[in-house]
């Protein structure tokens, strides 16, 4: 979401930037009480490291959620397609295509594979949890647990897998490939657009009056406008930093079982 609405106020812009950077924690720690499941959520994780973080060069290391991973396969999917030269690789330049075929096949910018031993293939691609303005707001009041959470903790984010195969001829002529090793990663810059906004939960609904800090305690939820993260960075109070997952190994056989190419088509 983009600018300003109208007629909506921005709630944190008299408080100071200690207390906007309270009001964040605060939101952390009321998000942080739930669970998707039986698992701890990403974004309120992400939202504490912002805040204790004064490092933009940081990396964060985090173990991958399952909620997180099996939320990834239609992706991994996606990557199977491109390893096994099915579907085209996007790439900065377009798509192309990539994977085992122009290996087997020797061509140009790709290392030959003449099926001896095995080769090791990487691609990473772009995740976008709500691609535009209108798919944000509709996840924003009902998707599921698990699409509001990789919302506000990615929103967008890059996939990498790793591959090692192996080739068998067929008598068909054709070639198995075997996924011997598939190992992924998740990628991210966890920063603010200052230029968007963002409805939340209130952590302050419904606080005690004797907490004067509370920020629209009749509100249960409140539009909270990014360029606050601007203002508590510049007051030293928290700074982006990039995150990556450690890497777990694709067992799924729907998406690293065995494969079937044809090594004299066409590309």
């Amino acid at each position: 979401m983009t600018d300003e609405i109208p007629g909506i106020p921005d709630y944190l812009a008299p408080l100071s930037e200690q207390r906007v950077a309270a009001w964040y924690r605060r939101l952390a720690q009321r998000v942080g009480q739930e669970r998707i499941d039986g698992e701890p959520p990403l974004a309120p994780f992400f939202l504490n490291h912002y805040l204790d973080n004064r490092n933009p060069d940081d990396v964060l290391s985090y173990e991958a959620p399952n909620y997180l991973r099996s939320f990834l396969r239609p992706t991994l999917q996606y990557h199977r397609g491109v390893f096994l030269t099915e579907q085209r690789a996007r790439t900065h330049g377009g798509r192309v295509w990539a994977g085992v075929l122009p290996r087997i096949q020797g061509l140009r910018g790709f290392t030959p594979w003449d099926l001896s031993g095995t080769t090791n293939m990487e691609y990473e691609s772009l995740v976008e949890v709500g691609s535009n303005e209108i798919e944000i707001w509709w996840l924003t009041h009902h998707g599921t647990p698990v699409q509001k959470d990789l919302l506000t903790a990615f929103h967008g984010f890059q996939l990498h897998s790793r591959v090692t195969v192996s080739g068998q001829r067929l008598t068909n002529s054709h070639v198995r490939i075997t996924f011997d090793a598939w190992g992924c990663r998740v990628l991210d810059w966890y920063h603010f657009n200052y230029h968007k906004y963002f409805s939340v939960p209130n952590p302050d609904y419904r606080a005690s009056p004797s907490q004067l800090d509370a920020v629209r305690r009749q509100d249960r939820d409140i539009l909270v406008y990014h360029r606050n993260a601007r203002r508590i960075e510049r007051a030293g109070l928290a700074a982006p930093y990039h995150s990556v997952s450690s890497e777990w190994q694709v067992r799924d056989v729907g998406i690293a079982g065995s494969g079937e190419v044809d090594p004299s088509r066409r590309l």
